[in-house]
């Protein structure tokens, strides 16, 4: 129980009526034994497991209608690409259909939508991101979409990463490490993604934001697959400067745009910390 700072209360709790939740009932009951004077109806011991038996029993329930709310998905996906209605759906629905598809090998006629969409430049962030939950058989189609992406929309990158985090809030944050150069009237931006002591790519460009744009879509180990693991991965300020704490001055400038690749790379091999991503700026002359 804890208190309630607009009513300056040391203890305060809420209740509905005790015919909708056996919760409010347990409530109810320990506030009237208060009031009255009376025992407390129930130990410490036994309102833990009460408290354990009811939660363990939300999240079957839970659990029991995500299953059927993803069978009822799959069964419509199958309807519609029966039908071959797809072009038709507007973006909702055509999301839900990508992710119902995306649990299981490609299906012709969605990839055709997909290329399609492509194409029509209808693919939005949502989509990109239900491609990174897609198993192995969509590794081509997902790069295909992200070397898309990275070149027809790099203000995707931020959002992709954002709403990936928001999917798997366990994963550990990055920090963007900035620097620029130049004159002031004509400055060249860096940026690229880190966590801990693996880092992504340096990006180029005219101005902060495409800077960190393009970063958002570089990975530090380039494969899905996990074929580059963390001795391989450049790592900050090593002896051998594999992966320097600034930008090469070789080639700075050029407005480099590094080639897309998947945000849960430098996420999954990264440091396990969390927190927001932070900015941080060198400045050189």
């Amino acid at each position: 129980m804890h208190g309630h700072h607009g009513l300056r209360l040391g203890a305060y709790t809420h209740a509905t009526s005790p015919l909708r939740r056996v919760s409010d009932l347990i409530t109810q009951r320990v506030i009237f034994a208060h009031l009255d004077s009376g025992p407390a109806p129930y130990t410490t011991e036994q309102l833990g497991n009460l408290a354990a038996d009811i939660n363990r029993r939300i999240a079957a329930d839970r659990d029991e209608k995500a299953a059927h709310f993803k069978a009822r998905d799959r069964r419509v996906t199958a309807q519609v690409v029966a039908a071959g209605e797809l072009e038709g759906l507007d973006s909702k629905r055509w999301a839900k259909v990508l992710a119902a598809a995306a649990a299981r090998d490609p299906i012709g006629e969605v990839v055709s939508e997909l290329h399609r969409r492509v194409q029509a430049d209808e693919v939005t962030v949502t989509t990109i991101v239900t491609l990174l939950e897609a198993g192995e058989g969509w590794a081509s189609i997902r790069h295909e979409v992200f070397d898309w992406a990275s070149q027809s929309h790099p203000e995707f990158g931020p959002s992709v990463v954002s709403m990936w985090l928001q999917v798997h809030p366990d994963l550990p944050r990055p920090e963007i490490d900035g620097d620029h150069r130049g004159p002031s009237h004509t400055p060249v931006f860096a940026a690229r993604f880190r966590v801990g002591q693996v880092c992504g790519p340096w990006a180029t460009a005219g101005s902060k934001k495409r800077a960190e744009q393009d970063a958002a879509w570089a990975s530090p180990t380039r494969s899905r697959q996990g074929r580059a693991t963390r001795r391989r991965t450049p790592r900050c300020g090593t002896s051998r400067n594999r992966c320097p704490r600034t930008p090469p001055t070789r080639g700075y400038g050029r407005g480099r745009h590094p080639r897309a690749a998947e945000p849960r790379m430098w996420i999954r091999d990264g440091s396990r910390e969390g927190g927001s991503a932070r900015t941080r700026t060198r400045s050189r002359g």
